[in-house]
């Protein structure tokens, strides 16, 4: 990259960027949304005889598909911006190469905010719009649901990764709402430390997998354990 005064253009990657303040900014350009598109199909190129393989593309956490779709980034005034549809329009066009590359040998996840949490953000609602209009595509085989946005630490340690001081799975409810509404398969994670909240969001049809990252780390026979009829794991606290 070359790093020059404000306002002067660098470049990365085969991408245009323009230094403003302390901040360089991607230019968007329709030829390097097509180089957005062409990373996402070279990043997927696999084996297509492991039909024991999966991805996922995550729009969570200010990547650049989630980006596109919230109404608080997204300020385009061309085909990729204004309405719900418009704001689709690059996460679609993503998945469909996707799928091209992988068929269907590939199972294909969306890692996904039902509620940005914000009045400028994603409501639940527009979620859950957007939500069907990926399913209908027929591109994606499930959703990992999260809540909240990560641009702020506040936001990041309440909503998108709820840390100690929150109470167990708080967003369990909510991606259970989420789960009603569409007809794919539903993963969570956020704070499901414990085996006891993950058996009740299977058995009350809250979600169709949980995932469990900090309770794995604190135990990473769980599953094993689970599998053997061993319901407790040890180190909760640290799982926490």
């Amino acid at each position: 990259m070359v790093v020059a005064y404000a306002g002067v253009q660098g470049a990365v990657g085969g991408f245009e960027l323009v230094l403003r303040g302390n901040h360089f900014l991607w230019q968007n350009t329709a030829a390097a949304l097509a180089k957005a598109i062409s990373l996402y199909e070279e990043a997927i190129q696999v084996n297509p005889r492991d039909a024991s393989a999966w991805a996922g593309l995550s729009s969570a956490h200010g990547y650049l598909v989630g980006q596109f779709l919230s109404p608080k980034t997204n300020r385009r005034t061309d085909s990729f911006g204004g309405s719900l549809e418009n704001r689709c329009r690059l996460g679609l066009m993503v998945f469909e190469e996707i799928r091209r590359q992988v068929g269907d040998v590939f199972i294909v996840g969306f890692r996904y905010v039902i509620d940005e949490a914000d009045p400028a953000g994603l409501s639940f609602e527009d979620s859950i719009a957007i939500a069907r209009m990926f399913e209908n595509t027929g591109h994606v085989d499930f959703f990992n649901a999260i809540y909240g946005r990560m641009d702020t630490e506040a936001a990041l340690a309440t909503d998108n990764m709820p840390g100690m001081a929150s109470p167990i799975a708080p967003w369990l409810a909510k991606v259970g709402a989420f789960k009603r509404e569409v007809g794919l398969p539903v993963f969570h994670a956020a704070r499901i430390s414990d085996i006891s909240t993950a058996r009740h969001a299977i058995r009350d049809g809250l979600l169709d997998m949980v995932a469990m990252t900090r309770a794995h780390i604190a135990d990473p026979y769980i599953v094993a354990k689970i599998a053997a009829g061993i319901f407790q794991s040890r180190n909760p606290r640290i799982a926490r």
